[in-house]
C-alpha cells in the first residue's frame, strides 16, 4: 500500500490511500478519511460518532496526462451539543474538496491559474490537452470566484483611461506607482465614480494624470489633499497638437517651399535616345489605369475646393460655425479648422514606400532598364520591401511611359504634412532627413513666425528633458506672445499640475504599460467575459 505521503494523496492530515485501479483510461484512487473526532460545522462541538456513510467522485489533478478520479469514502456525524441545531452534519474536508465540490481543491487552483492566464475559451482548450477537461463557462467562474488580496493603501497613483471600445466608451485605470502594480479598474470615467474611489483611499498623496480636465476635477472632488501630477509625455504631445494646427493654416506655404526646394535642385537629363528623351517612342503600358486614378483625384478635389467656398462664403455671410456644419451637414471641427486657415487646405500626401527609391527608379529607367520585372528584382535585392506592382505603379507616375519628364517632376514634389513638420519642430537640428532639415531652413527663412514657434517649441521639449521648473517660468510669457498663446492658455488653466510636471519624479507611463496590458487581456478575452472578469484579470496580472 503507498504511504500517505505521496503526491496521490491531496491532503494526508484529512484522508489517506486504498487502492489504484485503472478504468477506461481513467486513473481510479480509493480515498478514506481517518480523523477520529470532527467538528461540527455550526457549533464547532468535537463528535466521534458516525451516522453513515457515503461516496464522492472528485476529478483530480491528472498523472502524466492521465486523468485521475479520486473515489473518496467520506461520513456524517451526529452533533450531540444539546443547544446546536443541526443533528446531523456531514465531515468537512477544507483541504481536499470543498462542500458539493466535484473537483479537489488542487485542481480547482490549477484551473483557476490556467483561467486568469489564458481566459475561458483559450484555457479549455489547453485544459483539455493537459488532461483537466473543464469548459469555458467553469474556469470564468474560478476568475470571479478568487479572493484577491487587498493591495496596501496607495501614496502615488497614477490615473488613465482605456477603451471599452475606443470612441464610444472608456473605462479607467488606477495604478500604484510606487509598487507598480494595478490598483482598480472602473467601468467608466465619469467624475463622480474617480471621485468616489479616491474619496474611499484617504491616503493618496500624489496623483498623476493626463490632462483631461474630468480626471482633474475627479482628484479636487475625491483627493483635495493631493498633489495633482500632469504627465510629461501629454504635456509634450499636447505640444504638437497645438503646433500641428497652427501649420495647417500655413498649407499654402508649405507647398511653396516644397516646389521651391525642387525648383532649385538640379534635375538629371536624360541620356540621348532613351525611352525619355524619345517624345515619338510608344508608351510601353496602358496609361488609362494612372489617367483613371488621376482624374478621380482631380475630381475629389474639385468637391472638397467647393464645398471649402462655401463654408467660407456662409461665414462671411454671418452663419455660425454650428449653423455652417448644420446646413452642409459637415462636422464643426472640421469647419472650424477650414474657417481658421489661411487658404484652401490642400490635403496631405502620404509617404508612400516607393518614395524612397522613386530616383533610383528614374535612374535605372533612363540608364536603359525598361523592364519593371527587372528593375523591381533588382531593388528588392538591394532591400526593398514593395511589390512589383508598387514599381509599375511608380514608373507611371513618374511619368516614364506616357509623359514627358518635367510634368514627372511635378508629380513628385510633396510637402511634408503639418504632423511630420510638427515632429520636427520638437526635435533638435540633427533630426530627420537631409531633405527634412532644408524643408525646415527654407520654411523658417519664408515665415518668421513659424521660425518662432520652431525655437520655442524646441526650448519646451528640452525644459521638460531638463524638467526645468524656472525656465518654464520664463517661457510662458515669451509663447504668449506668439501663435502659441493657445496653447500657453491651455497650461495656465491646469497650472499646478502642469509646475509639478516640471519638479516632481512622477509620470504616467508605468500607467500607460498597464493600459497596454489591460488591451492585452481585454482583447484575449474576446470581448465574452464582462468587466467584473476583466478587472478580476488584469488586477491578478499585476
Amino acid at each position: 500500500m503507498l504511504t500517505p505521503s505521496l503526491p496521490l494523496c491531496p491532503a494526508p492530515a484529512e484522508v489517506r490511500l486504498g487502492s489504484l485501479s485503472v478504468e477506461a483510461d481513467v486513473l481510479v484512487i480509493a480515498l478514506e478519511t481517518h480523523r477520529r473526532a470532527v467538528p461540527c460545522p455550526c457549533c464547532g462541538h468535537l463528535s466521534a460518532r458516525v451516522h453513515s456513510r457515503y461516496r464522492r467522485a472528485l476529478a483530480d489533478l491528472p498523472w502524466h496526462g492521465v486523468a485521475v478520479r479520486l473515489v473518496l469514502s467520506s461520513r456524517r456525524f451526529f452533533c450531540d451539543a444539546p443547544a446546536c441545531a443541526r443533528r446531523i452534519f456531514t465531515e468537512r474536508l477544507a483541504a481536499t474538496a470543498a462542500p458539493y465540490a466535484r473537483r479537489t481543491e488542487r485542481l480547482t487552483e490549477a484551473l483557476r491559474a490556467l483561467a486568469f492566464a489564458t481566459g475561458g475559451e483559450g484555457g479549455a482548450r489547453l485544459a483539455a490537452v493537459l488532461g483537466m477537461a473543464a469548459s469555458p463557462n467553469t474556469l470564468l467562474r474560478r476568475i470571479r470566484d478568487a479572493v484577491l488580496p487587498e493591495p496596501a493603501a496607495p501614496r502615488v497613483v497614477g490615473l488613465d483611461d482605456w477603451a471599452w471600445r475606443k470612441g464610444l466608451r472608456y473605462g479607467t485605470i488606477l495604478v500604484d506607482l510606487e509598487r507598480q502594480c494595478v490598483l482598480d479598474l472602473l467601468p467608466d470615467r465619469e467624475v463622480a465614480t474617480v471621485a468616489a474611489w479616491l474619496a474611499a483611499h484617504p491616503g493618496i498623496e500624489v496623483v498623476s494624470r493626463d490632462r483631461a480636465g474630468a480626471y482633474a476635477e475627479a482628484v479636487r472632488r475625491g483627493a483635495p489633499q493631493a498633489m495633482q501630477v500632469a504627465d510629461r509625455f501629454h504635456l509634450v504631445k499636447n505640444l504638437g497638437d497645438a503646433v500641428q494646427r497652427i501649420l495647417g493654416r500655413y498649407g499654402h506655404l508649405l507647398r511653396e517651399v516644397a516646389h521651391e526646394i525642387a525648383d532649385a535642385t538640379p534635375a538629371a537629363a536624360p541620356p540621348a535616345g532613351s525611352a525619355v528623351a524619345m517624345d515619338a517612342a510608344p508608351p510601353r503600358q496602358s496609361a488609362r489605369p494612372l489617367a483613371s486614378a488621376l482624374e478621380a483625384s482631380a475630381d475629389s478635389r474639385t468637391r472638397r475646393l467647393a464645398r471649402y467656398e462655401q463654408v467660407i462664403a456662409l461665414r462671411a455671410a454671418g452663419a455660425t460655425l454650428e449653423e455652417i456644419a448644420t446646413t452642409l451637414g459637415m462636422g464643426c471641427a472640421t469647419v472650424h479648422r477650414w474657417v481658421h486657415t489661411d487658404g484652401f487646405p490642400e490635403r496631405a500626401k502620404q509617404r508612400r514606400v516607393a518614395d524612397a527609391v522613386a530616383d533610383t527608379i528614374r535612374e535605372r529607367w533612363t540608364s536603359g532598364c525598361h523592364d519593371a520585372t527587372a528593375l523591381w528584382r533588382a531593388l528588392v535585392a538591394d532591400g526593398f520591401i514593395g511589390s512589383k506592382r508598387t514599381v509599375q505603379r511608380e514608373i507611371g507616375l513618374l511619368g516614364l511611359t506616357h509623359a514627358p519628364p518635367v510634368r514627372a517632376r511635378h508629380l513628385t514634389v510633396r510637402p511634408p504634412s503639418p504632423r511630420h513638420v510638427a515632429w520636427l519642430f520638437g526635435r533638435g537640428d540633427t533630426a530627420g532627413t537631409e531633405d527634412d532639415r532644408a524643408f525646415l531652413t527654407a520654411l523658417c527663412a519664408r515665415s518668421p513666425a513659424l521660425a518662432t514657434v520652431r525655437a520655442l517649441a524646441r526650448r519646451f521639449v528640452q525644459l521638460i528633458h531638463e524638467r526645468d521648473a524656472v525656465g518654464f517660468d520664463d517661457w510662458l510669457p515669451a509663447a504668449a506672445e506668439t501663435e502659441l498663446r493657445g496653447f500657453v492658455r491651455s497650461l495656465q488653466s491646469d497650472a499646478t499640475a502642469v509646475r509639478a510636471a516640471f519638479s516632481t519624479s512622477w509620470s504616467n507611463g508605468q500607467t500607460e504599460g498597464q493600459v497596454n496590458r489591460l488591451k492585452l487581456l481585454k482583447r484575449a478575452a474576446f470581448g465574452r467575459a464582462g468587466f467584473a472578469v476583466l478587472r478580476q484579470r488584469v488586477r491578478r496580472a499585476a
